[in-house]
């Protein structure tokens, strides 16, 4: 697989890429994303079961 930068941690990965591809589910730019959106779909789901929440729809 081609070094992607949303997969680096480092800006030495290209080269150290053996060493680093394991934590790069955890500490690279993509995981950064990857759980903000996680943590955003559970906090829509859970303000949509608010029964004070008039304003948002069920969105499951």
């Amino acid at each position: 697989m081609p070094n992607d930068n949303l997969l680096s941690i480092t800006p030495i990965d290209g080269r150290y890429e053996s060493q680093t591809k394991s934590l790069s589910n955890y500490f690279s730019e993509f995981a950064l994303i990857k759980t903000r959106v996680e943590v955003e779909i559970k906090w829509l789901l859970l303000i949509s079961n608010n029964k004070s929440l008039n304003l948002f729809l069920k969105f499951h």
